[in-house]
């Protein structure tokens, strides 16, 4: 009986975990409460975020900056209100938001920004030096604003 309430109380830390979409400090108390490593119990609620939240479109960002050049309606119809998973290379590190660019990226004023969760900002800081770093990132789409394509809601999944 005792086993049967100790695995219905990880059921539950589990399940409370991956669908509160929990900041690295929740994660890693629900880590120390499970007695499991913080970067395995991290990885699994950042592929469980990936796959649960719909399809996730998978572009580099020439790709997606192409669209929008080529055509804006159809870059806001394949890509705005939607998840996707970007990689590019770092040109800009702001206060709460990097700029990717990648090769064959014309005009130059148009950049493709991407706003980072507030639990996912200290991660801009150990990226401090690192421009010309190639990440994959992933968040929501909002189309071109400002001649910026504008992402939200940012995790940064490889560095």
């Amino acid at each position: 009986m005792r086993k049967v309430i100790c695995l219905c109380i990880l059921s539950l830390c589990l399940i409370g975990v991956l669908f509160a979409q929990p900041t690295d400090e929740q994660i890693r108390q629900a880590a120390n409460t499970l007695n499991v490593p913080y970067s395995a119990l991290r990885q699994f609620v950042l592929t469980y975020q990936n796959n649960s939240i719909g399809n996730v479109i998978e572009v580099d960002v020439v790709t997606l900056y192409n669209t929008f050049m080529e055509n804006i309606f159809k870059g806001e119809s394949l890509y705005k209100g939607k998840r996707l998973r970007i990689s590019g290379t770092i040109t800009s590190i702001e206060r709460d938001y990097i700029v990717l660019r990648g090769a064959r990226m014309y005009p130059a004023n148009v950049e493709a920004r991407f706003y980072f969760r507030p639990s996912e900002v200290s991660k801009i800081v150990s990226l401090d030096n690192k421009k010309h770093l190639s990440v994959v990132v992933l968040g929501a789409c909002e189309g071109l604003i400002d001649n910026n394509i504008i992402f939200r809601d940012i995790v940064l999944i490889e560095y």
